[in-house]
């Protein structure tokens, strides 16, 4: 009677297995959340807690057997809150048996999902999201937690893509670690990209120029390794990322990573732009913030020296020093060296006439005018994008345009003559020139200054008759500051 429940429970703990193994990855989790674990893979466990020793806080990864047609990848389960990386188990076998440098590089790679916080419920990972729609630029989906609130998230190209470069960033600082006790050498990079296309089914049929919406090419994925490489050489870039804990201190890696795709990407050739698919030109005007159409917000100052004179003699006038204020709108990419933009700004304008009288110098005239300055206006720039990676960028520019001044308001006193004439000041066309210093950011959502020093000679119409000969012009020094904000 023993013997034979003993088998009945042997069998039934086969049996349970074999049931089990039908659910995978988060849906195996659940169930096991109510039932009594049969088992723990302690072999995968310590080759994942090999990994996360590397870190000063290390995070709790639990490996576990049953994946959903997929070698491995990493989740969080609603069920425990834990996270978890699933695999199949010719994958294990292989990180076991011959210990392939490959293999090593994808789980920690996985691992390195949930310490970068991408498998957090905003960028959920793996099968268990409801997807409500998807575009060729982002996928929105819907996830339910136990309580039943419902949250919709938005994930776009780029955010997978520079996750997927992040990964790759962190998880070969795991395998060249000075601290593993087999540490990874330049010659096995290479068996790193023999692997992936067997490891993962969104390479298995692709060149390694192929991009995909949930994963950058595996050209660009080389890059990024190589340029690693040579960073991880440098035993206190080593140090850097050892912080990284959980979601948290990660954001040097992740400017990183942005910088180094948004170089790859602007600085290809005409040739290579031309065959950029739909998902890279999404992430190439994501990261570089690259823009046919742009609106500057303007603020600065303006100083103006008023040179008047009549029948060959100068008349004395005061200078004016004012505020400015309004928009520049521009077109064409801010790291081409060519652009057009045009400002149009709001300054008021306040200058006396002086003359000397009995009693001394007097003040004559006062002129008070509000101008409106459309300003439309050809720019070369030299902001040096090629230094090499630099997501910021800087460097002088100069331009050369026109400057339409409209008077929205005039206001004359004269205070001298009993009875005068108010002359109304018309439109006036000059040109308008300057140099500037330009600071740009490709990845940063409000990177890009500028500071220009313009220079306009406006005419002014003072004379009330015709007869009069009367040359004024009013010499404008003008110091604007832009900045952007998308």
């Amino acid at each position: 009677m023993r013997i034979g429940k003993i088998a009945w429970l042997y069998g039934l703990f086969f049996l349970t297995i074999n049931v089990s193994a039908q659910d995978c990855g988060c849906d195996r989790i659940a169930k096991e959340s109510r039932e009594r674990h049969l088992y723990s893979e302690t072999r995968a466990q310590a080759i994942v807690d090999t990994f996360c020793r590397l870190f000063i806080h290390p995070a709790k990864v639990y490996p576990k057997p049953y994946a959903c047609n997929r070698a491995i990848f990493a989740a969080i389960c609603d069920a425990t809150k834990e996270k978890y990386i699933f695999y199949d188990e010719p994958f294990l076998n292989r990180l076991l048996n011959q210990s392939k440098w490959g293999d090593r590089f994808v789980l920690a790679h996985e691992i390195a999902h949930h310490l970068l916080g991408h498998t957090e419920r905003a960028y959920r990972l793996g099968p268990i999201q409801k997807q409500l729609n998807t575009t060729i630029d982002q996928t929105k989906y819907r996830t339910i937690d136990r309580s039943g609130t419902k949250k919709d998230y938005v994930i776009t190209i780029p955010q997978r893509h520079l996750h997927e470069l992040e990964a790759d960033a962190l998880g070969l600082w795991m395998i060249v670690n000075p601290q593993n006790k087999r540490k990874a050498t330049q010659s096995d990079i290479q068996e790193i990209f023999r692997a992936l296309p067997q490891l993962l089914s969104v390479y298995s049929n692709a060149d390694e120029h192929t991009t995909t919406n949930s994963h950058p090419s595996l050209f660009i994925r080389r890059k990024l390794i190589e340029r690693y490489w040579s960073k991880y050489e440098n035993p206190d870039f080593v140090k850097r990322y050892a912080a990284i804990d959980d979601g948290e201190n990660y954001k040097a890696l992740e400017g990183d990573t942005e910088e180094f795709y948004a170089f790859q990407l602007i600085n290809a050739n005409a040739e290579q732009q031309a065959q950029l698919n739909d998902a890279e030109r999404i992430i190439r005007d994501s990261l570089t913030r690259r823009s046919r159409f742009f609106v500057d917000i303007l603020v600065g100052g303006m100083t103006q020296i008023p040179v008047l004179s009549r029948d060959g003699n100068v008349i004395a006038a005061t200078n004016n020093r004012t505020l400015t204020g309004g928009l520049r709108l521009g077109v064409g990419p801010w790291y081409k060296p060519f652009r057009f933009e045009t400002d149009l700004k709001v300054a008021g304008s306040t200058f006396t006439t002086q003359a000397v009288l009995a009693d001394g110098l007097r003040t004559t005239e006062q002129f008070r005018t509000t101008y409106l300055y459309i300003q439309p206006r050809y720019v070369y720039s030299r902001i040096n994008r090629l230094a090499k990676y630099a997501y910021r960028a800087g460097g002088l520019m100069a331009t050369l345009g026109a400057s339409v001044s409209l008077p929205l308001r005039y206001e004359y006193t004269n205070y001298v003559a009993a009875n005068y004439k108010a002359v109304p000041q018309n439109t006036g066309i000059t040109g308008v020139v300057g140099l500037g210093y330009g600071l740009s950011n490709w990845r940063n959502s409000n990177g890009h200054f500028r500071l220009w020093l313009l220079y306009q000679p406006q005419p002014l119409r003072l004379a009330t008759e015709p007869s009069e000969n009367v040359s004024a012009w009013l010499h404008t020094f003008s110091l604007d500051f832009s900045f952007r904000f998308w």
